[in-house]
């Protein structure tokens, strides 16, 4: 019996779970080619928490670029304008606008465990 991975999101919050990982993936290939080595990323903290901080300043790029999407469509006449139905973006239950800050605190957090 094999096991399942479910990640859960709403609107574009899928796009955290990837700037994430394609972060992370990069710190590992980066690090693997500058110093040989394939188990530096998983040895020394110091990469993940450069993969953790790069993705939440992609991510706060993101969310603050949603923002302006947002203030646009406001700007519409509501005449021209459809009903709008409150859209959230979510990953694993939290708003975007709260993963940068996530993103920061893990990457410490991964920078102190051994």
């Amino acid at each position: 019996m094999g096991w399942t991975m479910v990640i859960s999101y709403q609107g574009r919050g899928w796009v955290v779970g990837a700037i994430t990982a394609g972060c992370l993936l990069m710190a590992d290939l980066l690090t693997y080619l500058h110093y040989r080595d394939p188990s530096y990323f998983e040895q020394h903290g110091w990469p993940k928490l450069a993969g953790f901080w790069t993705a939440a300043l992609m991510v706060q790029i993101f969310v603050r670029s949603n923002e302006g999407d947002e203030t646009l469509d406001r700007a519409k006449p509501t005449a021209s304008r459809e009903p709008s139905k409150p859209h959230r973006d979510v990953l694993f239950g939290i708003s975007i606008a709260y993963w940068p800050l996530l993103l920061l605190a893990l990457g410490v957090a991964y920078y102190y465990l051994p």
